[in-house]
């Protein structure tokens, strides 16, 4: 599976505060992972990576229409978050989905990620839904 794993360095004291408070992180790895599956299944809709910045359209779009990694949404619908304990992700299990995500220039295929990066994810809504469980 690829995927995209939140690595916790910048909010590690809140959810160890969150963890204490409440001892079960779930609730709020279960919204995060929805999160990061939204977030993914949202770059398929706008056709631009996880930070905005727009896809090269591929040369199905450009001779015949439609949008670009969408020809039978197969990709698109296989975005699943996944949570735990103490972690969540977002992944697929489609095997040209590492193709898309990272580029192959060997075969003139350019990256069009739809995964977020570390650096990409949405930290403010991230630390939304931790700040909203110290609150319950």
């Amino acid at each position: 599976m690829i995927s995209a794993k939140i690595q916790f360095d910048e909010i590690q004291r809140q959810l160890q505060l969150l963890h204490e408070k409440t001892g079960n992180l779930t609730p709020a790895m279960r919204d995060i992972s929805m999160l990061l599956e939204s977030q993914s299944r949202l770059t398929f809709a706008t056709e631009t990576d996880p930070t905005g910045v727009p896809w090269l359209s591929s040369k199905r779009k450009m001779k015949w229409g439609g949008k670009t990694l969408t020809k039978s949404g197969r990709l698109a619908w296989s975005i699943r978050g996944a949570y735990g304990k103490n972690w969540a992700e977002v992944g697929t299990n489609v095997i040209y989905a590492r193709t898309h995500q990272l580029g192959l220039p060997a075969k003139n295929i350019p990256k069009r990620a739809f995964l977020p990066e570390e650096t990409d994810l949405d930290w403010d809504a991230i630390k939304s839904i931790i700040t909203h469980y110290m609150e319950d």
